[in-house]
């Protein structure tokens, strides 16, 4: 799958129609102290236009 950077951020790819929540994981992210952070794919991933990209921190 090719990919592309939007707006000097961003790493996108052709979503196909992909429907985020139910084809992609949640994350977890764990930290210190047993703490841990569960991160959907609707917050982690959105739509430009017709492609999905990869919202990062």
């Amino acid at each position: 799958m090719r990919s592309h950077v939007l707006h000097d951020n961003f790493t996108c790819f052709g979503s196909r129609g992909i429907s985020v929540d139910d084809e992609l994981p949640a994350v977890t992210f764990h930290f210190e102290n047993s703490l841990s952070l569960k991160v959907d794919p609707h917050d982690y991933m959105f739509t430009y236009v017709s492609i999905l990209c990869l919202a990062t921190l």
